[in-house]
């Protein structure tokens, strides 16, 4: 049998959904006004097509063969799949050494590796990559959703194969519903204990119930007849789908913790499904205006590379290496990951699809192999970071290694002296990540990124921005921190203070008495949470400027009367306790005669240090470190 006799037959439609996934899904990545609150739900349509295109392939093989060739299947993902990914895998994994490699992308090795062998989404999870952070994310981030559609079309068809030797078309289709109602309910499970909800957006097991709802569809169409009353039906339902889709597109965010519980990610399943059923079973209707015209349609024929490039375009063109107006900056990226997706696409996935571009069977094994090693001597001659430890959000704690050792060394124990915990917001995370190699000191430490000690509500601007919910833990993640004693505490912590603060929706401002109070006793809180642990000697960074376009609206973040006020107090509460000493950061990072500047030589993206400004950051910390155990009462 040949590849033909089981070809679907091609829907114009189709490639526009495929457009239409990936319009928003780069909107999603891109952010600012290009990206409603649901803009995941791009990758979610394209698993529930991946489910249906894919059962209704082996399905139809069954039909006709009674049973199904496995290895013509996994030749045709093969071909369909692998030359793209390892052109643009190779080319993204060069460009990020040339930018620094593991310096800039400290998991670069392992993601790319990961990526490799589609097992990404594992990958991250392992390493509590979140999906979510806003920092110094991986250029292979996006690979996680590629792993888990490759781990299902390398389980799946033999799954299926089982399924149809003892049930009935209409008992399978019992089954699929089942098992995508158990992997929402097991992404429920996962969501409802609190901290980062990147371990169930990751999941093959949770994302499985997209996959399953289109398996589902391609098992109830492939037992329904076709004739012109279907069709009109099929064209109302897939509007209906459409108004669906657009709906929790706008409004259904994957950050926050209720879609996850209520069923969300079921629902667009559902309603993608609805759209996918009127693309695949009619050529017109109104959807015909929205997805069968020509630049949808090239769009998504373009759609898997694109997707392949967009995400690595964003992250090496970002605004800490490109000062760049905001709109400009997106406009370039578009247009390079457009132009790099043409490229791919004209001379390598469509040659490989068309036959144009062939060689024996002989020949296309030694290009995968070659090209998979020269991928594999790149991503392996890559130096590691000092030490490999995941960009993190959400309160996780973080051990820094020795950068000097070996994996699997034992790192000798700690002088007295000798040991460091840092405490703080994601200055801190930056700090964990990049301790300089030959650093002295032990350092240890835990990070919560947008987050503070003061305020679960702040006003940034004239709006009201809840704070992360995971912030109300930080005494307790604190306290941890400190479990097996420390000889020094550093604490960090910076942008959230210099808003004002939200209670009951009444504006609490920065200056004013009622401020002042609640400033005060939640610097006394921290410092009695430090205290109760230790009594050894802590360095209190004070709080320097901002400007950071995602969070600055009304210019607080380097207003130099908040800065005043916000330091003064700060040092006033603390000088009470005689082992608490309060150090300028704003003097290193900040520049002009009242230090409310930025210094885009230290801090490019206006919030976060640079690698290099990092490793200057822990000498001077190592200094104030020192001159306070010497200063401290004994």
């Amino acid at each position: 049998m040949n590849e033909q006799r089981v070809a679907l037959r091609h829907r114009p439609l189709i490639d526009g959904f495929r457009g239409l996934m990936i319009l928003v899904t780069v909107g999603y990545h891109l952010g600012g006004w290009t990206s409603p609150a649901g803009g995941w739900v791009g990758v979610s349509g394209f698993f529930v097509l991946s489910g249906y295109l894919i059962t209704s392939l082996l399905l139809r093989e069954h039909g006709r063969d009674g049973s199904i060739s496995f290895r013509r299947f996994y030749a045709r993902r093969f071909r369909r799949l692998a030359p793209a990914l390892l052109t643009v895998l190779a080319g993204t994994v060069a460009v990020a050494a040339a930018l620094g490699g593991a310096r800039e992308f400290p998991t670069l090795r392992g993601d790319s590796l990961a990526t490799l062998l589609y097992v990404a989404n594992w990958r991250f999870i392992a390493s509590a990559q979140s999906y979510f952070a806003s920092f110094n994310p991986s250029p292979l981030r996006h690979a996680w959703s590629l792993a888990i559609e490759e781990q299902f079309y390398v389980v799946w068809p033999l799954l299926l194969v089982g399924l149809l030797r003892v049930l009935r078309r209409r008992h399978l289709a019992i089954v699929l519903a089942v098992g995508a109602v158990a992997s929402a309910a097991w992404m429920a499970v996962l969501a409802s204990g609190g901290g980062d909800v990147s371990r169930a957006y990751y999941g093959t097991d949770t994302r499985a119930q997209e996959l399953l709802v289109g398996a589902l569809l391609a098992t109830v169409v492939s037992a329904s007849r076709d004739d012109d009353r279907v069709r009109r039906g099929a064209e109302w339902i897939g509007l209906a789908g459409l108004v669906g889709f657009v709906g929790v597109w706008l409004f259904m965010p994957a950050d926050e913790r209720w879609p996850y519980l209520g069923g969300g990610f079921l629902a667009t399943a559902v309603v993608s499904a609805m759209l996918v059923y009127g693309c695949a079973r009619t050529d017109g209707g109104p959807l015909r205006h929205v997805l069968g015209n020509a630049p949808m349609r090239a769009l998504g024929d373009r759609s898997y590379v694109l997707y392949l490039v967009h995400w690595p375009a964003i992250i090496f063109m970002a605004p800490s290496r490109l000062d760049w107006n905001p709109a400009l900056l997106d406009t370039a990226r578009i247009v390079v990951a457009l132009a790099i997706t043409e490229v791919v696409h004209r001379f390598v996935e469509r040659p490989v699809h068309r036959g144009t571009l062939s060689l024996p069977r002989p020949g296309w094994m030694l290009l995968g192999g070659a090209t998979a090693s020269a991928l594999l001597t790149v991503a392996l001659t890559v130096p590691p970071a000092g030490r490999e430890i995941a960009p993190r959000e959400g309160g996780e704690q973080v051990v820094a290694a020795n950068p000097e050792a070996e994996p699997g060394e034992t790192l000798p124990p700690p002088e007295p002296g000798d040991r460091l915990v840092l405490l703080g917001d994601s200055q801190a995370w930056i700090l964990l990540q990049n301790v300089p190699a030959g650093f002295e000191l032990q350092v240890s430490g835990f990070h919560h990124a947008r987050c503070d000690i003061i305020g679960e509500v702040i006003f940034t601007g004239s709006e009201l921005n809840d704070e992360d919910q995971n912030c109300p833990t930080w005494p307790e993640q604190w306290d941890a921190a400190l479990v097996g004693g420390t000889d020094a505490v550093v604490v960090t912590l910076g942008l959230r203070q210099l808003y004002d603060l939200a209670e009951d929706g009444e504006r609490i401002e920065i200056g004013t008495g009622r401020w002042e109070q609640r400033y005060r006793a939640a610097v006394r809180r921290a410092l009695g949470v430090i205290r109760a642990r230790t009594d050894a000697p802590i360095v209190w960074q004070d709080v320097p400027c901002y400007r950071w376009d995602e969070v600055s609206s009304d210019g607080e973040a380097s207003d130099p009367v908040r800065l005043d006020e916000v330091n003064a107090v700060l040092a006033d509460e603390l000088a009470r306790d005689p082992a608490t000493t309060v150090v300028a950061y704003r003097d290193r990072v900040c520049r002009g005669p009242d230090h409310a500047e930025v210094d885009p030589t230290i801090r490019p993206d206006g919030a976060h240090l640079t690698i290099d400004a990092a490793h200057e950051t822990w000498w001077w910390l190592h200094d104030e470190v020192r001159a306070a155990q010497a200063a401290a009462p004994r």
